[in-house]
C-alpha cells in the first residue's frame, strides 16, 4: 500500500479541518467495506468480540465514535479469520 492510499484512508480530502463525525463516517464505511469484502457478518463479530450488533452498525454508519480498543478488537478478529491481512490494507 502506498503512502497516498494510507493517507486517503485517514483523511477526508478537504483543506479545512472537518468535524470529527466526518472521520468516523469514513472509518465506519471503510470498516464495513472490509467486513463485507471478506463476507464476515456483524453477528460473527458480535459473537467473538462481545461488541453488540447495534453498536457495530452505529460504528459502520458513523453514528457513534469508535473507541480505539473496539477498532483494534474488530480488526484483530477479522485478521484471525485468515481472510484479511492487516499489512495489505
Amino acid at each position: 500500500m502506498t503512502k497516498q492510499e494510507i493517507y486517503n484512508i485517514f483523511t477526508v480530502g478537504t483543506e479545512f479541518i472537518p468535524p470529527k463525525t466526518a472521520y468516523y463516517e469514513k472509518l465506519g464505511r471503510t470498516l464495513r467495506d472490509i467486513r463485507a469484502e471478506h463476507q464476515i457478518t456483524v453477528q460473527q463479530i458480535q459473537q467473538k468480540t462481545g461488541i453488540s450488533a447495534d453498536v457495530l452498525c452505529k460504528y459502520e454508519n458513523g453514528m457513534r465514535d469508535i473507541p480505539i480498543y473496539d477498532l483494534l478488537t474488530i480488526l484483530s478478529f477479522i485478521e484471525s479469520t485468515n481472510l484479511f491481512d492487516v499489512c495489505a490494507i
